[in-house]
């Protein structure tokens, strides 16, 4: 996964990405951002990625769209609170 956001961000700032596009990513079960800053973060699509938690699913505070079809969620949506979706 961590591969696939270096490629999605192709030299841009983190903190200034507004929109990001994972779908298709296969990520193990919990996505994991690191310790990348998306505050600016607007729209996000992570589509049949194979997620089942979004435990370590960091805060993003811009966030007005978010795509989570065709996965499998059952814990962590209490992560999601403090976006504005």
């Amino acid at each position: 996964m961590e591969k696939r956001l270096t490629l999605e961000l192709l030299g841009r700032q983190p903190h200034k990405v507004k929109e990001m596009d994972l779908s298709g990513v296969k990520c193990g079960g919990e996505i994991d951002f690191g310790d990348y800053d998306f505050s600016s973060l607007v729209t996000l699509t992570i589509s049949d990625a194979g997620l089942t938690s979004l435990k370590n699913f960091p805060t993003l505070p811009n966030l007005q769209r978010l795509d989570l079809c065709k996965n499998r969620i059952s814990k962590g949506l209490e992560n999601i609170t403090e976006c504005k979706i």
